[in-house]
């Protein structure tokens, strides 16, 4: 048996190593479909070394989003595919995958974002604690979270919620901001409102809904906003697939086009 020099009693190397012994108990335990068990390891892992908590987070995100089952799977790349063009074929598919695959990650969010889209608010967030508790530092998760906050009406929570986030990539920092903006039009700060949402549109100038927000808040500063709600019912009669998953973080993207639409439309005929 190998011994590591740095100590002066006889410990063994591996020992030294409970990152790689968590992993390795974690992906154990995921072989035998227990996600929820081989996750706690891993977050109690996280939590004890968080200075080499690299590999234990990368494995984390692993396992909560791994697959047990072929049909668990199937069922959710059905609802997916579905979920834009027959949400209630989608949810069908979601909630079967969750049946066969155990608090699966993936599965949770899209739960949740189509429970936000049919504005079922309390039921998205049951989705979301459950992805929360399952993997805290999965960024969808954090963010989905405050959106289902605000679905809600939970504007204080959102607030607190906001100032302990995990590390985000660059769109769910803006996606974050954005929700900020829209907690500040409620609380009639237009002007605060405007000048987060102008700084998102630059970062992100294909989302949509930050040009309906913006018109929004124009409104009510007096602002001539017909150009913001143009440009959000052509991006809205652009969106493609693609662009819809890259914005999922907003599950009623685009929901408010034909009103804006028609507005435009009016507008035009009193002219």
């Amino acid at each position: 048996m190998r011994y590591c020099l740095l100590f002066l009693i006889a410990l063994p190397c591996w020992a030294l190593d409970t990152t790689g012994s968590a992993i390795d108990h974690a992906q154990a335990l995921a072989k035998k479909k227990n996600r929820k068990e081989a996750c706690a390891i891993l977050r109690q892992e996280i939590a004890s070394n968080p200075k080499s908590s690299t590999r234990a987070v990368e494995s984390l995100e692993v396992v909560a989003k791994v697959f047990f089952t072929d049909k668990g799977q199937k069922a959710f790349e059905a609802g997916q595919a579905s979920a834009f063009d027959n949400p209630d074929f989608a949810l069908s598919q979601f909630r079967r995958a969750l049946e066969l695959e155990d608090d699966n990650l993936s599965v949770l969010l899209s739960l949740a974002r189509l429970h936000i889209a049919r504005r079922e608010c309390a039921i998205a967030l049951e989705f979301l604690v459950r992805a929360r508790e399952l993997h805290p530092l999965n960024g969808d998760a954090a963010v989905l979270e405050l959106r289902g906050l605000q679905c809600l009406g939970r504007a204080e929570l959102l607030r607190e919620k906001s100032k302990v986030l995990p590390v985000l990539d660059p769109w769910q920092q803006s996606f974050v901001q954005f929700l900020t903006a829209k907690d500040l039009i409620e609380q009639g700060q237009a002007k605060k409102a405007s000048d987060v949402l102008l700084k998102v549109s630059e970062e992100n100038p294909q989302f949509p809904e930050v040009y309906y927000y913006l018109a929004k808040a124009g409104r009510e500063l007096k602002k001539d906003i017909e150009s913001w709600q143009q440009r959000y019912v052509v991006l809205c009669k652009r969106m493609n697939v693609r662009e819809r998953r890259k914005f999922a973080l907003e599950p009623m993207l685009c929901f408010a086009s034909k009103e804006v639409e028609d507005e435009l439309a009016k507008t035009d005929s009193e002219i």
